[in-house]
């Protein structure tokens, strides 16, 4: 059952921002709260409206927010690191002194950056990765 109504029938009024109009077409009660949003006198536009509409926009605007707090830790969730950046990050948070004694076997020039050490050793657990 729908909520809002406009009083001119077949009448577009646009929702300004580039978010498009608003008709009886096409009528959502996010689209009639956003457009009285922005104009409260905007009421008089409609011959159906409910009277608590502003309650309506604060409990759409608490689903919206919750929605995206759901999809944020779903995202947190499914994010997973590749093991080549993992291995980077938890080799660049060693010491050089550390490095050099847990990966004895690859070969070190004095003064060598740590960052050319790093990849050294990803080269030589990831030969087919080309850094």
């Amino acid at each position: 059952m729908e909520k809002f109504r406009l009083k001119k029938n077949g009448h577009k009024f646009p929702l300004g921002g580039g978010k498009g109009f608003i008709s009886n077409t096409d009528m959502t009660d996010e689209k009639a709260i956003l457009f009285l949003s922005q104009n409260p006198a905007r009421v008089k536009l409609f011959s159906k409206c409910p009277e608590d509409w502003q309650s309506l926009k604060e409990s759409k605007q608490v689903d919206l927010e919750d929605s995206i707090k759901e999809i944020e830790t779903e995202a947190e969730e499914l994010e997973v690191e590749d093991p080549i950046s993992k291995l980077r990050r938890e080799l660049k948070s060693t010491s050089m002194t550390v490095l050099r004694e847990e990966y004895s076997e690859i070969p070190t020039k004095f003064g060598q950056k740590k960052n050319e050490f790093i990849k050294k050793i990803i080269k030589s657990k990831y030969p087919q990765h080309e850094d």
